[in-house]
């Protein structure tokens, strides 16, 4: 009878335990696969780590502006030291000369513009012969206005008004903050993985250089010039980051030259926008379109048509709003800017830099090692 009852037993029993392992073997064996190739060994990554922390910790930059704005983009110790561990294969012990490269890489950029603020006191006084008279007194001060901070996720634009207030017998005329633009741009970023991350065997492809091909063959009218300038639909004072060239719907856009498609995307204010890596820093912005013809990870060529012009986005009529940049900054495409010549330009996905960014994210909560791929919080 005990036989035959351990026998009734033990066949479900297997028959469920062998189904278990079958099912959960391919998951055990990928948690294996991903502890090994990127080793979950948060006691060896510690004091790494606190090294990193340190260090990007103590760097300081100048707080150059009126409101001092440049406080609040500080580069996370997490994304450096991710990056560091990505590129040392979670090595206990960080390369420090790659630390710091990678901060210095992906430090923000700040650009300013210089404005006077103005004082006018107005005061009596009576002269000798009793009468009273009324005069006035104007005092200049000279400040510096952020307009915009090129960070390795994307650029901050500042805008400001101009307001007049009065403070007792003083009118105090300043440019007062607003608010602020952001446009997404991860270029600082991805150049930092293609160069720091090499042994990810990163294909790569050789572009051509020279002078900007126009980007509307159609049209040489540049309805709003690169600057400062005040909104057209938002009445607000703040940097023009490209030139406005406009046309009609439906013109032809064209690329300024060689390179990699890096971004493909419909935005709030850009609308349908692109982005285009030419190498060694340089990317070109394409916004407002109708249509785009392209996907990320493309190869381009000079002159070849990747969209048309529309009037997406925040947009005051068809026109295409082109930028070039420069590690983050904006340059006037006017200035008679070159692309390199002859540089070789990485073709990867976002799928990478997503991983490092969580990864940064995890090690900013307090994470450690892969756990955080597990869900699972450091006690």
């Amino acid at each position: 009878m005990n036989k035959l009852l351990k026998a009734i037993l033990y066949r479900p029993f297997r028959r469920v335990v062998k189904s278990i392992l079958f099912v959960s073997l391919p998951y055990l064996l990928a948690i294996t696969v991903i502890l090994a190739v990127f080793g979950a060994l948060p006691e060896k990554a510690d004091p790494g780590r606190e090294k990193v922390r340190e260090y990007v910790s103590d760097q300081k930059f100048a707080v150059e502006s009126k409101y001092g704005q440049e406080k609040e983009f500080a580069v996370p110790w997490g994304l450096v030291y991710a990056v560091e561990e990505y590129a040392n294969s979670w090595s206990a012990e960080p390369d420090m000369e790659r630390v710091k490269r990678v901060y210095e890489m992906l430090r923000p950029v700040f650009c300013y513009e210089e404005y006077e603020e103005t004082f006018v006191t107005t005061y009596s006084y009576i002269d000798k012969d009793g009468q009273e008279h009324t005069d006035t007194e104007t005092r200049k001060l000279k400040v510096k206005l952020l307009t915009q901070a090129a960070t390795y996720e994307g650029v901050h634009l500042f805008d400001y008004v101009e307001v007049t207030e009065s403070e007792g017998d003083v009118l105090h005329t300043y440019m007062k903050p607003v608010g602020r633009r952001f446009a997404g741009d991860y270029s600082r970023l991805d150049r930092v993985l293609a160069s720091e991350l090499c042994s990810w065997s990163y294909a790569r492809v050789k572009v051509a250089g020279g002078e900007l091909f126009w980007p509307v063959p159609s049209s040489r009218t540049v309805s709003s010039p690169f600057g400062m300038r005040i909104h057209p639909l938002t009445g607000r004072y703040g940097r023009h980051t490209g030139i406005d060239i406009a046309a009609a719907e439906g013109s032809d856009v064209v690329a300024a030259a060689d390179g990699v498609v890096r971004a493909v995307e419909d935005d709030d204010i850009y609308g349908k926008m692109i982005i285009i890596d030419h190498g060694e820093g340089f990317f070109t912005m394409y916004a407002h379109n109708s249509f785009v013809e392209i996907k990320p990870g493309d190869i381009v060529g000079r002159g070849m048509k990747i969209a048309e012009v529309g009037n997406t986005g925040m947009s005051s009529g068809p026109h295409l709003h082109f930028e070039l940049r420069k590690d983050g900054v904006f340059l006037d495409p006017l200035s008679g800017a070159k692309a390199p010549e002859g540089v070789s330009v990485a073709i990867f996905d976002n799928v990478d830099r997503k991983i490092v960014l969580e990864t940064a994210d995890a090690f900013m909560k307090g994470q450690a090692g892969l756990e955080w791929l597990m869900g699972r919080d450091v006690k």
